[in-house]
């Protein structure tokens, strides 16, 4: 075979593994959200990985198009404010991210999310089964902890409180993934139809030094008529 026809042949088989490749993106399903704030975006180059330093004085947040959460609640002003809408999906959510940690491998984070019944085309029945599935899901990770687990009200709604830590390999901007603590606290409720789930976590290490963030947000949180 001829030089010039093995360049040829090498071309069309890099072609079609890329059309391969985007045929098995585009035919995955839609992956439902992770029950904690998901570790952020540990790159230098996303507009996330913003480093504010304490909880300062507290904003309003109040829905826009999109998302368009139907509730408020407040939130340090010193923290970045992401938002997730997918409202053809099964859920839209709201990631506020706060201090990195020592480490540089997690920000402590808040997420507010609405999620769809089953009923609407989402993945749970009703706030039980979502508790249940964030009971589980975590469970596998090494030195999971399960500390709180109870029934609560939040703003006159019935509602579920769990507590939990783990221990994970996080990636680091400039060196090879470290072991990280992740400690979390979600609230899970339902309201009008639709599942809520408020969640905090950080770093073990930093994780009570900023809980009163997460308590200062449950304490305003409120539904919009």
């Amino acid at each position: 075979m001829k030089r010039w026809q093995v360049v040829v042949l090498a071309g069309s088989l890099a072609l079609a593994m890329v059309a391969v490749l985007m045929g098995i993106r585009k035919g995955r399903p839609e992956r439902e959200p992770a029950g904690i704030p998901p570790p952020p975006p540990d790159s230098p180059r996303d507009d996330l990985m913003a480093r504010p330093t304490g909880a300062g004085s507290y904003v309003p947040y109040r829905p826009g198009p999109p998302p368009t959460l139907p509730l408020m609640f407040e939130y340090p002003e010193n923290w970045k404010v992401g938002a997730e809408a997918r409202p053809a999906g099964p859920y839209q959510q709201v990631i506020i991210l706060g201090p990195r940690n020592a480490l540089d491998t997690y920000s402590a984070g808040l997420v507010v999310r609405e999620l769809r019944t089953r009923q609407d085309g989402g993945s749970y029945a009703d706030a039980g089964e979502l508790v249940e599935r964030r009971r589980r899901q975590y469970q596998a990770a090494a030195e999971f902890a399960l500390l709180t687990d109870r029934p609560l009200s939040l703003g006159g709604a019935p509602g579920h409180e769990l507590e939990f830590e783990y221990t994970t390999r996080l990636p680091h901007p400039h060196s090879v993934p470290r072991l990280t603590t992740v400690k979390t606290r979600v609230v899970v409720m339902e309201h009008a139809g639709k599942l809520y789930e408020l969640s905090y976590s950080a770093d073990r290490q930093d994780y009570e030094r900023h809980q009163p963030v997460f308590a200062h947000l449950l304490d305003t949180v409120r539904f919009l008529p």
